[in-house]
C-alpha cells in the first residue's frame, strides 16, 4: 500500500477531532502528531487555579521519565492531565483521570497536554509503540500539490476488525494553509492503486457540496489526519 496515493486531485482536508465522539483515530495517528512520547510514572500533581466550563479539574503533572521514545531527552516533563471530573459533568464520555502514581506510557501534545484519546497507553506495548515510530519515520510522503504532501498507510485498530486506512496531509510551505475543519462532498478526492494493480477513484465524502467552508489553520510543516 505505499504506493496507495498515485495523484492528488484536490487537497485533503481536516479531520475530527479524537475526542469529539467514537471512534478515536488510529494509534499510529497520535503517535505522529505527538510532540513527546515517554515511559515514566507521575510523581507530583499541581492542582491548576483555574476550573474548566465543562466541571473537569486540570492539573500539571510532573512525570520522571525512563525512557524517551519521542521528543527531546529529558530527567523529567510537566504536562497538563485531568486529575478529577465532577459528578455532574454532563459529557457523554467523561475524560481519564490521572493521579501521582500512575505509570507507563505517555503521548503528549503540542500544547503541552496529555493526549488522552487511549488513555494511558500500558508499557507492555512499548516494542508496538516502537514499531509504528519507525515506520512513520521510514515513511514516504507524496509529491507536493498545491503546498500539501499527502500520505496513506493501512493499520489494525483495537477498536475494529478489520484493516483501516488513515490519511494525513503536511504543508511543506513557509506559510500557513487554511483547510476545510469538516468534510465537504466532493472536496476530498484522490486515486488509488492496490497490489493487484487496480486502479480506483475514491470520493471520500458524497452528497451535495456546501456553499461554506469553516476552516482551520495549518501551520507550516504541521501535520493534520483525515478521519476516518
Amino acid at each position: 500500500m505505499q504506493r496507495i496515493i498515485l495523484a492528488i486531485l484536490v487537497a485533503l482536508v481536516g479531520h475530527y477531532q479524537a475526542y469529539a465522539g467514537p471512534p478515536p483515530m488510529p494509534l499510529e495517528a497520535h503517535l505522529d502528531l505527538a510532540t513527546d512520547v515517554v515511559v515514566g510514572e507521575i510523581t507530583e500533581m499541581e492542582k491548576r487555579p483555574s476550573q474548566s466550563e465543562d466541571n473537569i479539574h486540570w492539573s500539571f503533572a510532573t512525570v520522571k521519565v525512563k525512557e524517551f521514545l519521542k521528543g527531546v531527552s529529558a530527567k523529567s516533563i510537566k504536562f497538563l492531565v485531568v486529575s478529577w471530573v465532577t459528578p455532574n459533568y454532563g459529557g457523554s464520555s467523561p475524560p481519564r483521570e490521572h493521579k501521582a502514581g500512575d505509570s507507563g506510557i505517555w503521548l503528549i501534545r503540542k500544547d503541552g497536554i496529555i493526549d488522552d484519546a487511549y488513555g494511558l497507553v500500558p508499557v507492555d506495548r512499548k516494542e508496538n509503540v516502537l514499531r509504528i515510530l519507525k515506520e512513520l519515520a521510514e515513511r514516504k510522503w507524496s509529491e507536493t500539490v498545491n503546498r500539501l504532501q499527502a500520505w496513506a498507510g493501512v493499520v489494525h485498530c483495537d477498536y475494529h476488525p478489520n484493516p483501516v486506512i488513515i490519511f494525513a496531509v503536511r504543508n511543506t510551505s513557509h506559510s500557513d494553509i487554511f483547510l476545510p475543519s469538516e468534510l465537504n462532498p466532493g472536496f476530498v478526492s484522490l486515486k488509488a492503486k492496490s497490489q493487484d494493480g487496480t486502479v480506483s477513484n475514491v470520493i471520500l465524502v458524497s452528497g451535495k457540496q456546501g456553499e461554506r467552508l469553516f476552516c482551520r489553520k495549518l501551520s507550516p510543516g504541521e501535520i493534520r489526519y483525515l478521519h476516518p
